[in-house]
């Protein structure tokens, strides 16, 4: 069920989460916002390493924290270029690239680039990926935005044999989840060689109550803590209904 709006408070992503303490039947979250005093809180869409840094009384029990602490997040990044339309239509849909090889004695960092266009096609988007190693190394031997602008550009107007088409861009956007401090990695959390299978009754406990078994009215959200789906919208769903 939902509740009354004025029964609801939300602090900013950019808030410095300070300790969630439970007193009674209260939880209190404390951040540069100021302090809220609530029944229930609800954490959406924090990957589990930076819920693990989030200080909390009572604290996190030894193994979640291990748990918690212990998972590592991918790294991938969704570059767009936006354009005044889809020029590369009809001849193209869908995915368009998908290439992880090094043609002409260039570096690919590309990986798959999809088309990414609003539904009623008012402008053209192409989003390239770029993940895992060739991300760490896009960024070092691309050190400007302008340069890996170039380096996108290029890529495309030689998939689509039409350079200049894809110079004529409007904008460019680039989205790194590694750069940003709550998520801090993509698409989701994996678990590394024995880590599953050492701490598989804490996985399952923490999954089952949405939540560490510390804070019997804090709730978490995302698609970090879904059994299918991990790091997938469908996850995300899915985790918030149950």
């Amino acid at each position: 069920d939902k509740l009354p709006a004025s029964d609801c408070a939300s602090f900013p992503a950019s808030a410095r989460l300070q300790p969630n303490t439970q007193a009674g039947d209260k939880t209190v979250v404390e951040s540069a916002k100021g302090a809220l005093v609530a029944k229930h809180v609800l954490i959406a869409g924090l990957s589990a390493p930076a819920y693990s840094r989030i200080e909390q009384e009572p604290e996190l029990p030894a193994d979640e924290f291990e748990l918690l602490s212990r998972l590592s997040l991918g790294t991938s990044l969704k570059y767009m270029l936006v354009y005044d339309h889809p020029w590369w239509r009809p001849e193209y849909l869908g995915k368009i690239v998908n290439t992880v090889y090094a043609q002409d004695h260039k570096t690919e960092y590309i990986s798959e680039c999809l088309d990414n266009s609003p539904a009623d096609w008012s402008k053209g988007v192409i989003m390239c990926f770029i993940e895992g190693q060739q991300n760490r190394e896009f960024f070092h031997d691309l050190p400007t935005k302008a340069l890996r602008e170039a380096h996108v550009i290029d890529f495309v107007g030689r998939s689509f044999k039409n350079p200049d088409a894809a110079a004529n861009v409007l904008r460019s956007v680039e989205h790194n989840w590694a750069d940003f401090r709550y998520t801090r990695g993509a698409y989701s959390s994996f678990f590394s060689p024995g880590l599953l299978s050492n701490y598989w009754d804490t996985w399952s406990s923490f999954r089952a109550h949405n939540a560490s078994r510390a804070m019997k009215r804090l709730w978490l959200a995302g698609s970090d803590y879904s059994g299918n789906g991990m790091g997938y919208i469908d996850g995300a769903i899915m985790s918030g209904r149950r």
